[in-house]
């Protein structure tokens, strides 16, 4: 008896997509405080997960990102670091969920 066309196609469906958007920031940070808003929006807007990280809980957060606060991915894809409009940051969400 054959593979229905079900049970092969599990056999090339790709990898489920990283649905979370992280961004790694610090407690007193200006340009941290003016994303954070816009990355809720853009997380509901695309039912993603959002993690704002402190990159002082973690002394390899600092030493990876520490200077390029604020700083968010989906996935492994870097959306942006310092600043991004709403509008940029939208279509860099989009192109990395089509990945």
């Amino acid at each position: 008896m054959g593979m229905s066309r079900n049970s092969e196609r599990s056999d090339w469906l790709p990898d489920a997509v990283d649905r979370r958007l992280i961004c790694y920031a610090r407690p007193i940070c200006p340009l941290c405080d003016e994303v954070k808003p816009v990355l809720r929006r853009l997380a509901a807007e695309f039912s993603l997960d959002l993690e704002i990280r402190n990159v002082e809980d973690d002394p390899e957060w600092e030493r990876r990102y520490g200077g390029q606060i604020p700083v968010a991915f989906v996935g492994r894809t870097k959306l942006f670091k310092y600043r991004s409009t709403e509008l940029e940051l939208r279509g860099r969400i989009e192109l990395a969920l089509a990945e």
